[in-house]
């Protein structure tokens, strides 16, 4: 995703769902953590910078209540 977007400017938007589904359950989707999109994505290796982290107002059904938004900026 990196070499997709522009250093500096280039933002990519995730979708962090389903957070708290127990990894045991199989997948996919597969519940990871926030931790695990900070460490894969703006870890020491990382190319992006966190910039903003929030729980949507408005999601699907499904999502309620386990998915978040996370917005980073390419370093």
């Amino acid at each position: 995703m990196a070499e997709l977007l522009a250093p500096q400017r280039g933002l990519l938007v995730c979708l962090e769902f389903p957070l708290y589904k127990p990894i045991e359950t199989g997948g996919p989707p597969w519940g990871l953590k926030s931790e695990v999109y900070d460490e894969l994505l703006g870890g020491p290796m990382g190319a992006f910078q966190k910039v903003l982290h929030y729980k949507p107002e408005r999601t699907h059904k499904v999502g309620e209540g386990s998915d978040w938004i996370s917005v980073w900026r390419r370093k």
